[in-house]
């Protein structure tokens, strides 16, 4: 049996992605993130009944309480509504598309090695 090389060498916890892992993970979230407009811009209109577990239990509105509707307003193109909704919706829909793009701009870099010239 021979044994292995350096470049065979298993992944431990916590290497850095590979570029698959992170072109994956990308996808993944810009879908969810996705999703997540689309439910919020088509429930915005109708008030759904909330889900807020603070809320239900107190009858106070939470600090995320609006959070939801305020994604729903900016993914129509609403931001004065979305700021009235919730001031930070507006941080944490940039938020989230910065991290979807730096995610797939991550994952576009090539994983292989650089090798100084000698």
């Amino acid at each position: 049996m021979e044994p292995r090389t350096t470049s065979a060498r298993c992944r431990q916890w916590g290497d850095p992605p590979l570029q698959q892992e992170r072109l994956a993970r990308a996808v993944r979230l810009g879908l969810l993130w996705t999703l997540y407009a689309i439910a919020a811009a088509l429930l915005e209109s109708r008030q759904p009944p909330s889900i807020c577990p603070w809320r239900l239990l107190t009858g106070h509105r939470c600090p995320f309480c609006g959070m939801t509707t305020a994604i729903g307003k900016l993914s129509r193109g609403r931001l004065k509504d979305a700021q009235r909704a919730h001031p930070l919706g507006i941080f944490l829909f940039a938020a989230a598309g910065g991290w979807i793009a730096r995610e797939l701009i991550a994952a576009t870099k090539s994983d292989a090695p650089k090798h100084d010239a000698v």
